[in-house]
């Protein structure tokens, strides 16, 4: 808390630039302006990689830089870091198929179309989640306190409204994409996040468990929804699965 009684939040937007002019009015009324916010941003040097087919895409070199997202967050804004996508395209590690019996590639009609193709893609995903988390931790550092809340989200989510009262000492997350009936094996979107730090710090390795989950216990982690509950469950994040009043634009 800090002297005006308001919780501390620390609002991560990760991801490329998507929608920014649609989103951000509306998430700092519906949500920053609840709150003493500091807005973090880890992003790319480029504008999008957006799909194209189940396993294509296409990037589109437009130059996004660090004036880009200072201009966009100004006095609100706690630090940013924008990398760059080529360098990562040639340094990241590469996560491969395994040959042994009844592999989830292979058995999982989903898991097989989508391949591996699919885990690097949210290893690049969750790997800038993880740097945004890093600037975080350093700003508390630098600043001798902590945030009581951690909010992850995309600047292509729209929140449409206030957010639903929920129990503080879990992660609020979306019972369902938009539009869609939940889902009947409790799988959860992960465009939106909101809970205690420490909980939500533990995000910060989720891009390694891409790979692990699937070598030691067969999973499919080619599934941005499944993968989150998986991991979830596997470092004890406790959550709270509710309507969230949100839409991808």
């Amino acid at each position: 808390m800090t002297a005006n009684g308001l919780p501390r939040l620390a609002l991560l937007l990760t991801g490329f630039l998507r929608q920014v002019e649609a989103t951000t009015e509306p998430l700092i009324n519906h949500l920053a302006a609840h709150y003493n916010t500091d807005v973090f941003v880890a992003t790319w040097d480029v504008a999008d990689d957006a799909r194209t087919g189940p396993q294509q895409s296409m990037v589109n070199p437009s130059p996004v830089t660090t004036h880009d997202v200072v201009a966009m967050y100004g006095e609100m804004l706690g630090g940013c870091v924008v990398s760059s996508f080529e360098l990562y395209g040639r340094t990241a590690p590469e996560i491969r198929a395994r040959e042994r019996p009844f592999d989830v590639l292979v058995i999982n009609p989903r898991a097989k179309e989508h391949n591996t193709y699919w885990m690097n893609r949210l290893f690049a995903q969750w790997y800038v989640v993880r740097q945004g988390l890093h600037l975080i931790e350093e700003h508390e550092r630098v600043h001798h306190m902590e945030y009581d809340l951690i909010c992850r989200t995309r600047t292509d989510i729209l929140l449409e409204a206030p957010l639903p009262a929920w129990p503080q000492d879990r992660v609020l997350v979306s019972h369902a994409l938009p539009g869609q009936m939940p889902s009947d094996r409790g799988w959860i979107p992960d465009w939106f996040a909101i809970g205690p730090g420490t909980e939500m710090k533990k995000l910060g390795s989720l891009c390694f468990a891409i790979e692990s989950l699937y070598d030691r216990q067969n999973i499919d982690t080619t599934n941005a929804e499944n993968l989150l509950l998986h991991f979830a469950v596997q470092q004890d994040i406790p959550l709270a699965i509710q309507e969230v009043p949100i839409q991808r634009i």
